[in-house]
């Protein structure tokens, strides 16, 4: 974790030659070769991220109340930065992953009546979880349920989340889990 400009002046650029293939420091004395990749965060508190999201909560309702996510893959919403709202992409699945605690063990996405499924499993708090995310427009419930327990059948599960409408018995909305959540 690194903090203030020395991330990006430094520690960035550094991350981004080595993979590159510069030869210096320890990818010199330890003969690296070119590949690889890194992922990096900004990390911002929850509550302030929350206060630039442009959401309105119903006078009436006490907390967030999210519709069916019908597309996880391509989610946005509005970003207010300067007092001007835009919208922007959101990893879902990994906001999601955070949000819960899991410590995913394995993420696999796979592709079944062309239809796009991401499958997550991984422990939360000692206790083992499966995620299923996957675009419900104009979904076959019957036939999302078969695929979803083909690709589950070996794994053990405490709790199960998919997105949307789902027909797996004992299943918990996405969708319910994040209005808890916020």
């Amino acid at each position: 974790m690194e903090f203030g400009a020395q991330f990006e002046d430094f520690i960035l650029p550094r991350m981004k030659n080595v993979l590159k293939g510069e030869k210096s420091g320890i990818s010199k004395t330890k003969g690296a070769k070119k590949s690889g990749f890194f992922k990096y965060h900004y990390i911002e508190q929850f509550e302030d991220s929350l206060e630039n999201t442009a959401i309105e909560i119903p006078k009436n309702k006490e907390k967030l109340q999210f519709d069916e996510i019908e597309d996880p893959f391509r989610y946005q919403f509005k970003l207010v930065e300067n007092n001007n709202p835009q919208l922007i992409k959101v990893d879902l699945i990994e906001s999601f992953n955070y949000f819960i605690g899991i410590r995913v063990e394995k993420m696999e996405q796979i592709k079944k009546n062309e239809r796009d499924y991401i499958i997550i499993t991984g422990k939360a708090d000692d206790v083992q979880v499966g995620i299923v995310w996957r675009v419900i427009t104009d979904i076959d419930l019957e036939l999302d349920k078969k695929i979803i327990e083909e690709n589950l059948n070996d794994t053990k599960y405490d709790i199960l989340f998919v997105n949307g409408r789902c027909l797996i018995k004992g299943a918990k909305s996405i969708e319910l889990e994040l209005s808890h959540l916020i």
